[in-house]
C-alpha cells in the first residue's frame, strides 16, 4: 500500500448477535480496519491504519479507550491475562493493560541491541507458554523479504 492510501482508509466495527445475525450496532472509524478483533472482559479490542489501538464496549459499542501508536497498525492484538500486545507497521510492539489502556512497555524490534529484527508487523503477535512472539517482514534491495520471529519473555 501507498502512504497515501493508508491514510485515506475508512473502517468499520459490526456487532451481531450470534442467535439470529441481527446487527446489535455498528461504529464507524475514520481509519482502515484490517486487523481481526480480539475481545475478552466484554471489551472488543482492535488496531487501526491510523496507528490507534482501541477497545469499545461489546454490549454497546462504546469506546474505552484508545492507544496512539507511532505508526499504522495491520497486525490484530492479542489478549492475555489483564495485557494486550500490539505491533506496529515500524516493529515497535506495546504491551497495554486492557482495562484503562495504559501503557505498560513497549519495544523497539528494529531499534533494540539485544533483538535488531527490522522490518514491519503484519500478523497478530502470539502468546504462548509465558512468551510472547512476534514477525517482521523486511524488504531488502531486489525484493527479497528478510523475516525474523522474535521471543519475547524468559520462559
Amino acid at each position: 500500500l501507498e502512504p497515501k492510501e493508508i491514510a485515506s482508509g475508512q473502517g468499520e466495527v459490526v456487532a451481531v448477535s450470534l442467535a439470529d445475525g441481527s446487527v446489535k450496532w455498528r461504529r464507524a472509524f475514520a481509519a482502515g480496519i484490517v486487523s481481526a478483533i480480539a475481545v475478552k472482559d466484554q471489551l472488543a479490542v482492535f488496531t487501526a491504519t491510523d496507528g490507534k489501538g482501541r477497545a469499545v464496549d461489546v454490549a454497546s459499542g462504546t469506546e474505552k479507550w484508545t492507544v496512539d501508536g507511532g505508526a499504522p497498525f495491520f497486525a490484530s492484538a492479542a489478549i492475555a491475562g489483564d495485557m494486550v500486545y500490539v505491533a506496529d507497521l515500524k516493529a515497535v510492539v506495546r504491551a497495554i493493560n486492557l482495562t484503562d489502556g495504559a501503557l505498560r512497555w513497549k519495544l523497539s524490534l528494529g531499534s533494540d541491541a539485544a533483538v535488531k529484527a527490522p522490518g514491519m508487523v503484519y500478523g497478530g503477535p502470539i502468546v504462548a507458554g509465558g512468551r510472547l512472539f512476534v514477525a517482521t517482514c523486511a524488504l531488502e534491495s531486489g525484493g527479497k523479504a528478510n523475516t525474523a520471529v522474535v521471543c519475547i519473555g524468559e520462559r
